[in-house]
Protein backbone atom coordinates (compact mmCIF):
# COMPACT_ATOMS: atom_id res chain seq x y z
CA UNK A 1 0.00 0.00 0.00
CA UNK A 2 1.04 3.36 -0.69
CA UNK A 3 0.10 6.43 1.36
CA UNK A 4 -0.19 10.66 0.82
CA UNK A 5 1.02 13.18 3.11
CA UNK A 6 0.70 17.15 2.85
CA UNK A 7 4.05 18.41 3.30
CA UNK A 8 3.24 22.76 2.74
CA UNK A 9 1.83 22.89 -0.44
CA UNK A 10 3.00 20.07 -1.82
CA UNK A 11 2.30 16.23 -1.55
CA UNK A 12 4.14 13.42 -0.70
CA UNK A 13 3.28 9.42 -1.91
CA UNK A 14 4.90 7.67 0.92
CA UNK A 15 5.78 3.44 0.06
CA UNK A 16 8.11 1.14 1.03
CA UNK A 17 10.32 -1.10 -1.52
CA UNK A 18 13.07 -3.79 -1.31
CA UNK A 19 16.85 -2.53 -2.23
CA UNK A 20 18.60 -5.71 -4.20
CA UNK A 21 19.67 -7.03 -0.76
CA UNK A 22 16.43 -7.76 0.47
CA UNK A 23 15.89 -4.71 2.84
CA UNK A 24 12.58 -2.81 3.48
CA UNK A 25 13.17 0.57 3.11
CA UNK A 26 10.35 3.73 2.85
CA UNK A 27 10.74 5.76 -0.10
CA UNK A 28 8.78 9.50 -0.18
CA UNK A 29 7.91 10.93 -3.21
CA UNK A 30 7.10 14.93 -3.90
CA UNK A 31 4.23 15.84 -6.43
CA UNK A 32 2.59 18.85 -6.62
CA UNK A 33 -0.82 18.22 -6.75
CA UNK A 34 -3.31 16.05 -4.70
CA UNK A 35 -4.16 14.72 -8.62
CA UNK A 36 -1.08 13.46 -8.91
CA UNK A 37 -0.43 11.77 -5.71
CA UNK A 38 -3.51 9.72 -6.35
CA UNK A 39 -2.24 8.84 -9.83
CA UNK A 40 1.41 7.83 -8.34
CA UNK A 41 -0.16 6.23 -5.35
CA UNK A 42 -2.64 4.13 -7.55
CA UNK A 43 0.20 3.30 -10.07
CA UNK A 44 2.61 1.92 -7.11
CA UNK A 45 -0.09 -0.22 -5.94
CA UNK A 46 -0.91 -1.64 -8.88
CA UNK A 47 2.70 -2.67 -9.72
CA UNK A 48 2.52 -4.24 -5.94
CA UNK A 49 -0.63 -5.94 -6.84
CA UNK A 50 0.80 -7.56 -10.19
CA UNK A 51 3.96 -8.44 -8.60
CA UNK A 52 6.14 -6.39 -10.99
CA UNK A 53 6.68 -3.87 -8.71
CA UNK A 54 10.65 -3.55 -9.04
CA UNK A 55 13.49 -3.84 -6.83
CA UNK A 56 15.69 -1.13 -6.86
CA UNK A 57 18.81 -0.20 -5.27
CA UNK A 58 18.04 3.45 -5.34
CA UNK A 59 14.95 3.21 -3.84
CA UNK A 60 13.38 5.59 -7.00
CA UNK A 61 10.48 3.63 -8.49
CA UNK A 62 10.53 5.20 -11.79
CA UNK A 63 7.17 4.39 -13.88
CA UNK A 64 7.28 1.01 -16.14
CA UNK A 65 3.67 2.09 -17.24
CA UNK A 66 2.69 4.34 -20.14
CA UNK A 67 0.61 7.30 -19.77
CA UNK A 68 -2.36 7.54 -21.98
CA UNK A 69 -1.15 10.55 -23.75
CA UNK A 70 2.07 8.36 -24.42
CA UNK A 71 0.10 5.62 -25.30
CA UNK A 72 -2.04 7.59 -27.75
CA UNK A 73 0.34 9.02 -29.49
CA UNK A 74 1.76 5.63 -30.09
CA UNK A 75 -1.98 4.70 -31.01
CA UNK A 76 -2.39 7.66 -33.72
CA UNK A 77 1.39 6.68 -35.04
CA UNK A 78 0.61 3.25 -35.81
CA UNK A 79 -2.92 2.96 -36.15
CA UNK A 80 -4.05 6.57 -36.92
CA UNK A 81 -2.00 6.93 -40.05
CA UNK A 82 -3.11 3.70 -41.38
CA UNK A 83 -6.53 3.56 -40.89
CA UNK A 84 -7.96 7.01 -40.68
CA UNK A 85 -9.24 9.72 -43.24
CA UNK A 86 -7.50 13.11 -43.97
CA UNK A 87 -9.93 14.19 -42.30
CA UNK A 88 -10.96 11.86 -39.22
CA UNK A 89 -7.48 12.23 -38.14
CA UNK A 90 -7.06 16.09 -38.21
CA UNK A 91 -10.43 15.39 -35.98
CA UNK A 92 -9.20 12.89 -33.91
CA UNK A 93 -5.70 15.03 -33.13
CA UNK A 94 -8.11 17.62 -32.33
CA UNK A 95 -9.81 15.98 -29.58
CA UNK A 96 -7.25 14.69 -27.89
CA UNK A 97 -5.19 17.80 -27.48
CA UNK A 98 -8.25 19.34 -26.27
CA UNK A 99 -10.54 17.14 -24.68
CA UNK A 100 -8.38 14.24 -23.69
CA UNK A 101 -4.69 15.00 -22.45
CA UNK A 102 -5.58 18.31 -20.03
CA UNK A 103 -8.26 15.98 -18.71
CA UNK A 104 -6.76 11.98 -18.01
CA UNK A 105 -3.39 12.47 -20.35
CA UNK A 106 -1.14 11.56 -17.10
CA UNK A 107 -3.11 8.87 -15.77
CA UNK A 108 -1.56 5.34 -16.50
CA UNK A 109 -3.33 3.18 -19.19
CA UNK A 110 -3.35 0.30 -16.62
CA UNK A 111 -5.16 1.94 -13.93
CA UNK A 112 -7.88 4.40 -15.46
CA UNK A 113 -11.16 2.88 -13.92
CA UNK A 114 -15.04 2.97 -15.41
CA UNK A 115 -15.32 5.28 -12.18
CA UNK A 116 -13.11 7.87 -13.52
CA UNK A 117 -14.02 7.89 -16.81
CA UNK A 118 -17.84 8.20 -15.96
CA UNK A 119 -16.23 11.09 -13.93
CA UNK A 120 -14.79 12.30 -16.63
CA UNK A 121 -17.12 12.32 -19.27
CA UNK A 122 -19.25 14.46 -16.48
CA UNK A 123 -16.87 17.41 -16.91
CA UNK A 124 -17.10 17.51 -20.73
CA UNK A 125 -20.85 18.52 -20.75
CA UNK A 126 -21.43 18.18 -24.51
CA UNK A 127 -22.69 14.77 -25.78
CA UNK A 128 -21.80 15.71 -28.92
CA UNK A 129 -18.11 15.72 -27.49
CA UNK A 130 -18.47 12.44 -25.63
CA UNK A 131 -19.64 10.34 -28.09
CA UNK A 132 -16.37 11.32 -30.29
CA UNK A 133 -14.25 10.84 -27.40
CA UNK A 134 -15.38 7.32 -26.35
CA UNK A 135 -15.63 5.79 -29.94
CA UNK A 136 -11.78 6.83 -29.94
CA UNK A 137 -10.58 6.17 -26.90
CA UNK A 138 -12.91 2.78 -26.32
CA UNK A 139 -10.58 1.73 -30.29
CA UNK A 140 -7.70 2.93 -28.37
CA UNK A 141 -8.15 0.76 -25.66
CA UNK A 142 -9.63 -2.35 -27.64
CA UNK A 143 -6.01 -2.32 -29.66
CA UNK A 144 -4.19 -1.98 -26.19
CA UNK A 145 -6.13 -5.08 -25.11
CA UNK A 146 -5.60 -7.11 -28.15
CA UNK A 147 -1.90 -6.24 -27.56
CA UNK A 148 -1.90 -6.98 -23.62
CA UNK A 149 -0.83 -4.13 -22.26
CA UNK A 150 -4.34 -3.80 -20.30
CA UNK A 151 -6.69 -7.34 -19.01
CA UNK A 152 -10.13 -4.95 -19.79
CA UNK A 153 -11.02 -2.07 -21.73
CA UNK A 154 -12.79 -0.15 -19.45
CA UNK A 155 -14.37 2.08 -21.79
CA UNK A 156 -16.16 -0.81 -23.10
CA UNK A 157 -17.93 -0.61 -19.64
CA UNK A 158 -18.90 2.65 -19.55
CA UNK A 159 -22.99 3.79 -20.20
CA UNK A 160 -22.55 6.88 -22.44
CA UNK A 161 -25.26 9.99 -21.19
CA UNK A 162 -28.01 9.72 -22.83
CA UNK A 163 -28.13 12.72 -25.74
CA UNK A 164 -31.55 13.89 -27.22
CA UNK A 165 -32.01 13.58 -31.00
CA UNK A 166 -33.15 16.42 -32.53
CA UNK A 167 -34.49 15.73 -36.31
CA UNK A 168 -33.36 17.74 -38.49
CA UNK A 169 -35.29 20.38 -40.49
CA UNK A 170 -35.41 20.19 -44.40
CA UNK A 171 -36.99 21.81 -47.59
CA UNK A 172 -39.90 20.45 -49.05
CA UNK A 173 -40.29 19.75 -52.76
CA UNK A 174 -42.30 22.86 -53.39
CA UNK A 175 -40.21 24.82 -51.16
CA UNK A 176 -36.88 23.73 -53.28
CA UNK A 177 -38.93 24.66 -56.83
CA UNK A 178 -39.22 28.24 -55.16
CA UNK A 179 -35.95 28.26 -54.24
CA UNK A 180 -34.38 26.93 -57.61
CA UNK A 181 -36.40 29.54 -59.22
CA UNK A 182 -34.48 32.59 -57.94
CA UNK A 183 -30.94 31.03 -57.89
CA UNK A 184 -31.84 30.50 -61.69
CA UNK A 185 -32.08 34.45 -62.15
CA UNK A 186 -29.47 35.23 -59.45
CA UNK A 187 -26.79 32.65 -58.85
CA UNK A 188 -26.52 30.01 -61.87
CA UNK A 189 -23.65 28.34 -60.28
CA UNK A 190 -25.59 27.91 -57.27
CA UNK A 191 -28.45 26.76 -58.92
CA UNK A 192 -26.72 24.04 -60.47
CA UNK A 193 -25.34 22.81 -57.24
CA UNK A 194 -28.64 23.03 -55.64
CA UNK A 195 -30.34 20.76 -58.59
CA UNK A 196 -27.51 18.08 -58.18
CA UNK A 197 -27.79 18.15 -54.42
CA UNK A 198 -31.50 17.09 -54.78
CA UNK A 199 -31.91 15.35 -58.16
CA UNK A 200 -28.47 13.23 -57.58
CA UNK A 201 -28.31 13.01 -53.85
CA UNK A 202 -25.15 14.15 -53.83
CA UNK A 203 -22.84 15.67 -51.33
CA UNK A 204 -21.43 19.29 -51.44
CA UNK A 205 -17.93 18.04 -51.77
CA UNK A 206 -18.84 15.54 -54.13
CA UNK A 207 -20.20 18.37 -56.46
CA UNK A 208 -17.46 20.17 -56.53
CA UNK A 209 -15.26 17.84 -56.80
CA UNK A 210 -16.70 16.95 -59.91
CA UNK A 211 -14.44 17.11 -62.80
CA UNK A 212 -16.04 17.26 -66.88
CA UNK A 213 -14.34 13.54 -67.37
CA UNK A 214 -17.09 12.57 -64.77
CA UNK A 215 -19.99 13.96 -66.55
CA UNK A 216 -21.65 12.27 -69.25
CA UNK A 217 -23.63 14.90 -71.31
CA UNK A 218 -23.67 14.26 -74.80
CA UNK A 219 -26.54 14.59 -77.18
CA UNK A 220 -26.93 11.12 -77.99
CA UNK A 221 -26.73 10.40 -73.74
CA UNK A 222 -29.32 12.71 -73.46
CA UNK A 223 -31.42 11.51 -76.01
CA UNK A 224 -31.04 7.63 -74.59
CA UNK A 225 -31.72 8.56 -71.05
CA UNK A 226 -28.16 7.33 -70.23
CA UNK A 227 -26.75 10.63 -69.19
CA UNK A 228 -24.51 10.28 -65.48
CA UNK A 229 -22.44 11.68 -63.14
CA UNK A 230 -19.45 9.75 -61.86
CA UNK A 231 -18.83 10.18 -58.32
CA UNK A 232 -15.00 8.90 -57.22
CA UNK A 233 -13.28 12.25 -55.57
CA UNK A 234 -14.28 14.84 -53.23
CA UNK A 235 -12.91 18.45 -52.70
CA UNK A 236 -11.99 18.83 -49.24
CA UNK A 237 -9.84 21.39 -47.19
CA UNK A 238 -7.45 19.87 -44.91
CA UNK A 239 -4.41 21.20 -42.69
CA UNK A 240 -1.15 21.39 -44.43
CA UNK A 241 0.75 19.76 -41.42
CA UNK A 242 -2.32 16.60 -41.68
CA UNK A 243 -1.48 15.99 -45.15
CA UNK A 244 2.39 16.07 -44.74
CA UNK A 245 2.20 13.87 -41.16
CA UNK A 246 0.19 11.20 -43.94
CA UNK A 247 2.05 11.71 -46.94
CA UNK A 248 -0.53 13.11 -48.56
CA UNK A 249 -2.51 9.91 -47.90
CA UNK A 250 -5.65 9.11 -50.35
CA UNK A 251 -4.92 12.44 -52.01
CA UNK A 252 -5.53 12.83 -55.74
CA UNK A 253 -4.59 16.56 -56.50
CA UNK A 254 -3.61 19.82 -53.97
CA UNK A 255 -4.71 23.08 -54.97
CA UNK A 256 -1.88 25.72 -54.20
CA UNK A 257 -3.08 28.13 -52.17
CA UNK A 258 -3.41 31.98 -53.17
CA UNK A 259 -1.44 33.00 -50.28
CA UNK A 260 1.50 30.75 -49.36
CA UNK A 261 1.15 30.92 -45.42
CA UNK A 262 -1.87 29.84 -45.53
CA UNK A 263 -2.13 26.27 -43.03
CA UNK A 264 -4.76 24.58 -45.08
CA UNK A 265 -4.71 23.40 -48.83
CA UNK A 266 -7.99 22.16 -50.92
CA UNK A 267 -7.40 18.91 -52.11
CA UNK A 268 -9.29 16.70 -54.11
CA UNK A 269 -9.42 12.88 -52.74
CA UNK A 270 -10.71 9.58 -52.37
CA UNK A 271 -14.43 9.20 -50.91
CA UNK A 272 -14.34 8.06 -47.35
CA UNK A 273 -15.99 4.61 -48.36
CA UNK A 274 -16.56 2.23 -51.09
CA UNK A 275 -20.50 3.18 -51.34
CA UNK A 276 -19.28 6.14 -52.12
CA UNK A 277 -17.46 6.03 -55.80
CA UNK A 278 -20.78 5.54 -57.83
CA UNK A 279 -22.48 6.35 -60.82
CA UNK A 280 -25.91 8.59 -60.84
CA UNK A 281 -28.13 9.21 -63.44
CA UNK A 282 -28.90 12.50 -64.53
CA UNK A 283 -32.29 13.82 -65.44
CA UNK A 284 -32.31 15.19 -69.23
CA UNK A 285 -32.91 18.35 -68.24
CA UNK A 286 -30.11 18.57 -65.25
CA UNK A 287 -28.21 17.44 -68.20
CA UNK A 288 -29.00 20.11 -70.34
CA UNK A 289 -28.52 22.37 -67.39
CA UNK A 290 -24.77 21.26 -67.16
CA UNK A 291 -24.11 21.62 -71.00
CA UNK A 292 -25.17 25.36 -70.15
CA UNK A 293 -23.01 25.72 -67.56
CA UNK A 294 -20.01 23.84 -69.28
CA UNK A 295 -20.21 26.87 -71.87
CA UNK A 296 -19.91 29.34 -69.17
CA UNK A 297 -16.74 27.67 -67.43
CA UNK A 298 -15.00 27.66 -70.58
CA UNK A 299 -16.05 31.27 -70.63
CA UNK A 300 -14.75 32.21 -67.04
CA UNK A 301 -11.37 30.36 -67.75
CA UNK A 302 -10.88 32.41 -71.11
CA UNK A 303 -11.70 35.80 -68.94
CA UNK A 304 -9.40 34.94 -65.81
CA UNK A 305 -6.52 33.24 -68.57
CA UNK A 306 -6.60 30.40 -67.01
CA UNK A 307 -6.82 27.87 -70.03
CA UNK A 308 -5.27 25.03 -68.33
CA UNK A 309 -7.89 23.79 -65.42
CA UNK A 310 -5.65 20.99 -64.50
CA UNK A 311 -7.97 18.59 -62.81
CA UNK A 312 -11.03 20.21 -65.35
CA UNK A 313 -13.45 21.15 -62.25
CA UNK A 314 -16.92 21.54 -63.23
CA UNK A 315 -17.56 24.33 -60.61
CA UNK A 316 -14.66 27.14 -60.80
CA UNK A 317 -14.38 30.81 -59.46
CA UNK A 318 -14.05 33.77 -60.91
CA UNK A 319 -10.21 33.42 -61.15
CA UNK A 320 -10.64 29.53 -62.45
CA UNK A 321 -9.91 28.49 -59.12
CA UNK A 322 -12.19 25.72 -57.01
CA UNK A 323 -15.08 26.74 -55.43
CA UNK A 324 -14.66 26.48 -51.76
CA UNK A 325 -17.32 24.76 -49.47
CA UNK A 326 -17.71 27.29 -47.25
CA UNK A 327 -18.00 29.70 -50.23
CA UNK A 328 -21.51 27.67 -51.60
CA UNK A 329 -22.81 27.26 -48.01
CA UNK A 330 -23.11 30.67 -47.36
CA UNK A 331 -23.88 31.52 -50.76
CA UNK A 332 -26.76 28.85 -49.91
CA UNK A 333 -27.69 30.47 -46.64
CA UNK A 334 -28.03 33.95 -48.63
CA UNK A 335 -30.49 32.37 -50.56
CA UNK A 336 -32.74 31.06 -48.44
CA UNK A 337 -33.13 34.38 -46.06
CA UNK A 338 -33.58 35.81 -49.78
CA UNK A 339 -36.80 33.62 -50.51
CA UNK A 340 -38.27 33.79 -46.82
CA UNK A 341 -37.72 30.17 -46.22
CA UNK A 342 -36.24 28.03 -43.14
CA UNK A 343 -32.49 28.19 -43.06
CA UNK A 344 -31.34 24.90 -43.34
CA UNK A 345 -28.06 23.61 -43.91
CA UNK A 346 -26.72 22.45 -47.87
CA UNK A 347 -26.35 19.51 -46.60
CA UNK A 348 -30.10 19.04 -45.42
CA UNK A 349 -31.01 18.84 -49.38
CA UNK A 350 -29.72 15.41 -49.47
CA UNK A 351 -32.26 14.36 -46.73
CA UNK A 352 -35.19 16.29 -48.74
CA UNK A 353 -33.56 14.28 -51.94
CA UNK A 354 -33.63 11.10 -50.15
CA UNK A 355 -37.05 11.22 -48.62
CA UNK A 356 -38.42 12.62 -52.25
CA UNK A 357 -37.46 9.74 -53.91
CA UNK A 358 -39.04 7.12 -51.50
CA UNK A 359 -42.09 8.42 -51.77
CA UNK A 360 -41.36 8.43 -55.70
CA UNK A 361 -40.48 4.55 -55.39
CA UNK A 362 -43.07 3.91 -52.75
CA UNK A 363 -40.12 3.18 -50.61
CA UNK A 364 -37.44 1.89 -52.86
CA UNK A 365 -34.52 1.50 -49.57
CA UNK A 366 -31.93 -0.23 -52.13
CA UNK A 367 -31.91 1.74 -55.18
CA UNK A 368 -32.24 5.10 -53.37
CA UNK A 369 -29.00 3.80 -51.57
CA UNK A 370 -27.62 3.64 -54.40
CA UNK A 371 -27.84 7.18 -55.44
CA UNK A 372 -26.82 8.35 -51.85
CA UNK A 373 -23.94 6.26 -51.33
CA UNK A 374 -24.64 5.19 -47.62
CA UNK A 375 -22.68 2.62 -46.35
CA UNK A 376 -25.11 1.09 -44.13
CA UNK A 377 -28.64 0.81 -44.99
CA UNK A 378 -29.92 2.40 -41.73
CA UNK A 379 -28.97 5.85 -42.64
CA UNK A 380 -31.58 5.22 -45.30
CA UNK A 381 -34.35 3.51 -43.03
CA UNK A 382 -33.85 6.41 -40.86
CA UNK A 383 -34.95 8.88 -43.18
CA UNK A 384 -37.72 6.43 -44.56
CA UNK A 385 -38.68 6.41 -41.10
CA UNK A 386 -39.92 10.42 -41.32
CA UNK A 387 -41.84 9.48 -44.58
CA UNK A 388 -43.94 6.59 -42.30
CA UNK A 389 -44.66 9.34 -39.79
CA UNK A 390 -46.58 11.13 -42.42
CA UNK A 391 -48.08 7.67 -43.40
CA UNK A 392 -49.25 7.35 -39.85
CA UNK A 393 -51.24 10.44 -39.64
CA UNK A 394 -52.80 9.57 -42.74
CA UNK A 395 -53.78 6.15 -41.44
CA UNK A 396 -55.20 8.12 -38.29
CA UNK A 397 -57.46 10.36 -40.26
CA UNK A 398 -58.18 7.48 -42.57
CA UNK A 399 -59.58 5.42 -39.39
CA UNK A 400 -61.85 8.35 -38.06
CA UNK A 401 -63.32 8.62 -41.34
CA UNK A 402 -63.64 4.66 -41.75
CA UNK A 403 -64.70 3.90 -38.26
CA UNK A 404 -65.28 6.57 -36.06
CA UNK A 405 -67.72 8.69 -38.21
CA UNK A 406 -70.27 5.69 -39.15
CA UNK A 407 -70.57 5.48 -35.24
CA UNK A 408 -74.25 6.78 -34.55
Amino acid sequence: MATIVKRNKNYSVIYYYKTEDGKRKQKWEAVETYKEALQRKAEIEYLKAENIFPNIKTGSVKSSIKSIEMFMEEFVNSYGKKNWSISTYSSNKSLLSNYIYPYIGKIPVHIITSEQIEEYYGNLFDTNIISRVHKLLKCAFGQALRLKLIKENPFALVDLPRSRYIQKSILTADQIKMLLSYCAEEDYQLYVCINLAFACSMRLGEILGLTWNDVEISRKSIEDNSSCVRVNKTLSRANYDTLKELNNKDVIYTFEPQYAFKKSRLILKTPKTATSNRTIWLPATLAQELNLLKNSVASTLYMANQFTNKPNLVFVNAQGQPVDIRVIENRFKHALINCNLPVVTFHSLRHSSITYKLMLSNGDIKSVQGDSGHSQIHTTMNIYAHILDEERKKNAQTFDNYFYATMS
